[in-house]
């Protein structure tokens, strides 16, 4: 039907209807989809080739030819080719719309929100969260407790008195 090259990869339709969508996608050695959620589908996938990894509401998982995995509407997912070779993977969704814009991209919606640190440099906190992103895994990190974004383990006091911000730093941490 359609044919699309994106910077991981490319992707081409291969059967639509109101009710569904299909799609066969390719992605690049050492590429990843970013890390995303869907309001109105859901989606099916089923390996055809390769070794990916999966991240699906923050936890890993190394998927290979032959394994399959549902992502539910709003779950949080992204896959990331770890092989040599093209990671290729059929994605059937399913749902009440099919376009490319219900894509909830989380952290462009950080940089898009224009917050900033606290402190003196204002640093925006959604760069911040795309460098650490960018860092191989295992992501070792520290979230400032005050402002609830990567930075430098500094305020104690926070962590005693107010630790729900210190947690939802760390969720968020979680995520990315």
């Amino acid at each position: 039907m359609s044919e699309s090259t994106r910077p991981w990869g490319r992707y081409e339709i291969l059967q639509g209807s109101p009710e569904h969508k299909v799609k066969c996608i390719w992605v690049t050695p050492g590429k990843r989809l970013s890390y995303q959620r869907h309001e109105k589908r859901a989606e099916h996938w089923f390996i055809v080739a390769g070794t990916g990894r999966i991240t699906l509401n923050g936890v890993e998982s190394t998927v290979v030819a032959g394994e399959s995995l549902d992502i539910a509407i709003a779950d949080l997912h992204r896959i990331e080719n770890i092989g040599l070779d093209n990671l290729i993977f059929i994605e059937v969704q399913t749902g009440t719309y099919f376009g490319e814009d219900d894509i909830e991209r989380i952290i462009k919606a950080m940089e898009d929100s224009g917050l900033r640190g606290l402190g003196g440099a204002g640093f925006p906190a959604g760069r911040k969260w795309r460098i650490v992103r960018g860092q191989p895994a295992p992501r070792v990190m520290a979230v400032n407790i005050d402002e609830g974004e990567p930075g430098t383990f500094k305020d104690r006091t926070y962590l005693e008195r107010d630790p729900h911000r210190f947690l939802e730093g760390v969720l968020v941490a979680a995520q990315v």
